[in-house]
């Protein structure tokens, strides 16, 4: 949320964008009941392992020159998500166990992430000024090896279905490094990437 404010701190316009995602889910979360919510929970986080294993393992084409700060958010975020990549899947299947109707919802899972990050895209177009335009239309996955790519989507679609054992998936080894030098108290904000310079840090730290 600091992150968040920071960035509607600087480009005003992006509340519009914020308002706009809560209101979205909101608008889910009015629309249907507990049943689907975790199936709908389930089926996302059923992703994160064969989707952040790839970012992770590719972070340096990714993130290695970029802002120490968002690299380091967006990689503590991808390791958390990793930490407890089955957690939602498991709820799901203790309360209901319904994997067809699990499935069934599928669709609807993909249809709503896919307006919600046009959505945020829109927001940040029209919002902050003079972004390159390779940040909409460029590579999306740069420095990853379409092999890669495409063995990421069979494990995305295998991740859906019934016998798929989230537990026995091959985990990045970088996220281990992450939470050994969390565990030991070091400072994360600025773990990976390329730090930015004091006065950088200033304008935009989320405490100015």
């Amino acid at each position: 949320r600091a992150h968040i404010a920071a960035l509607v701190k600087r480009y005003p316009g992006l509340q519009k964008t914020m308002d706009d995602v809560v209101a979205l889910y909101d608008e889910l979360y009015e629309e249907q009941d507990i049943k689907f919510h975790l199936a709908f929970s389930g089926n996302l986080e059923a992703t994160f392992t064969p989707f952040f294993k790839v970012i992770i393992d590719h972070r340096e084409s990714l993130f290695g020159e970029g802002d120490s700060r968002v690299a380091s958010l967006l990689l503590w975020h991808f390791c958390e998500e990793i930490e407890h990549r089955s957690a939602a899947m498991d709820i799901y299947q203790s309360v209901y166990g319904d994997q067809l109707y699990r499935m069934s919802i599928i669709p609807k899972v993909i249809s709503f992430n896919k307006h919600l990050g046009e959505m945020i895209l829109e927001g940040f177009k029209e919002h902050v000024p003079n972004l390159p335009e390779e940040c909409f239309t460029g590579e999306r996955f740069p420095g990853v090896p379409k092999r890669e790519m495409f063995s990421m989507i069979g494990k995305l679609i295998s991740a859906q279905m019934p016998w798929y054992n989230h537990d026995a998936q091959p985990l990045p080894e970088w996220a281990n490094t992450w939470f050994e030098h969390y565990e030991k108290g070091e400072d994360m904000t600025n773990f990976y990437g390329v730090k930015p310079a004091p006065a950088a840090e200033l304008a935009v730290s989320p405490a100015a």
